[in-house]
């Protein structure tokens, strides 16, 4: 059958390509052309990476609306708003542990605030399957690993003592990985079952 979008699909799809174009350009900010070290402190090596917040902040935020938009009649609001409590609680605990003492103001600040948010991109995951089961699982993987991408980029690059290679490809892959599963999300959303959420086959 010819897949029509609806006006709730378009906006979703709308959403989901607008995160990925901004995450691009924070992309571009992590492949330091300029060849920035030390650039707000002298304690975070590869501080430079704190400027591609700026992009992927607003990134993976529009793509938590486009799966709030997803899935808001069919997971209660109740669990979508208690999992992002628990996601950045969890974030913030982890965070916590992760910074390094004599980091600046705005390292922490930036950082802080990230971590928060990337780990309630890992909330959308539960929604997703909650509210379309194993038709989502795609998305929901893309969802849990732009959290570990992250994560291995704060654990080894951001904060890690010295620079490890291997992190860095590594950190390429889950994320490049992680963001071709996310773009599946107005995709799949259109082979559910025509419901009244406006999503399904023409």
């Amino acid at each position: 059958d010819h897949l029509q979008m609806s006006p709730p699909l378009r906006r979703i799809a709308s959403l989901t390509l607008a995160s990925l174009a901004v995450c691009l350009l924070g992309d571009l900010v992590n492949r330091n052309f300029g060849g920035a070290h030390f650039s707000h402190d002298n304690v975070i090596e590869h501080s430079y990476l704190v400027d591609s917040i700026v992009f992927f902040f607003p990134g993976y935020l529009l793509f938590i609306v486009a799966a709030w938009l997803a899935t808001r009649d069919r997971v209660s609001l109740t669990l979508r708003t208690g999992s992002l409590v628990i996601a950045a609680t969890a974030g913030a605990l982890s965070f916590a542990g992760l910074v390094l003492p004599g980091a600046s103001p705005y390292v922490v600040a930036m950082t802080a605030s990230y971590t928060l948010l990337i780990s309630m991109v890992s909330a959308t995951a539960l929604w997703l399957l909650r509210g379309f089961g194993v038709a989502l699982w795609p998305v929901a993987l893309g969802a849990l690993l732009a959290t570990v991408a992250d994560a291995i980029i704060g654990h080894f690059w951001l904060f890690g003592k010295g620079f490890y290679p291997a992190a860095a490809y590594i950190n390429m892959i889950v994320y490049f990985l992680s963001q071709a599963l996310l773009q599946q999300l107005p995709l799949q959303l259109s082979t559910v079952a025509v419901t009244p959420d406006g999503y399904g086959k023409a």
